[in-house]
């Protein structure tokens, strides 16, 4: 590693440590210095910065308890692991949705079961989400090319999400 490198490492570390102060990602400060060398060894926000990517304006919704950059920079992204709570539904009281084991709170339903105004934190922007339908099988046979005569159908909906820019 040349001086440059280290140079931008030093830059790219502080920048982290900022940033996660902001956005209280973790526990601030931290307990031990043992703990931020933990974090900086799991940080994605670390590892973006030492691409040379800039960070986002907002942390990214997560996925899988990871953040999820791809959702926060496409104009749409999707998945089909997705469950809606209605507000009776759930200890919190109002309605929510878990896409891929992250909750996301409805702020608005626009269509019933349907189309959603979702937001993941109060200070983040919010997403336009859509559930269609994507699959449409005959005993595991695609049926959008096949001419088989229909004796069990199975359907799969996925979720799609779209940033509301503003």
């Amino acid at each position: 590693m040349d001086k440059t490198e280290m140079e931008f490492a030093i830059i790219c570390f502080n920048k982290w440590l900022w940033i996660r102060e902001k956005w209280e990602e973790s526990e601030f400060p931290p307990r031990s210095l043992t703990q931020i060398g933990i974090d900086a060894e799991h940080s994605s926000l670390l590892r973006r910065l030492l691409e040379g990517k800039e960070p986002l304006e907002y942390p990214p919704p997560r996925s899988f308890s990871y953040p999820n950059y791809s959702l926060a920079e496409n104009d749409d992204w999707h998945t089909s692991e997705f469950f809606i709570h209605k507000e009776d539904d759930n200890i919190r009281g109002y309605p929510l949705i878990a896409i891929n084991q992250m909750t996301w709170r409805i702020e608005k339903e626009i269509e019933p079961d349907k189309k959603f105004i979702l937001s993941y934190r109060e200070d983040c922007p919010c997403y336009e989400a859509e559930i269609k339908l994507t699959e449409f099988k005959y005993n595991g046979i695609d049926l959008k090319d096949n001419n088989k005569p229909i004796v069990k159908i199975e359907t799969k909906d996925a979720i799609w999400l779209k940033m509301i820019k503003e």
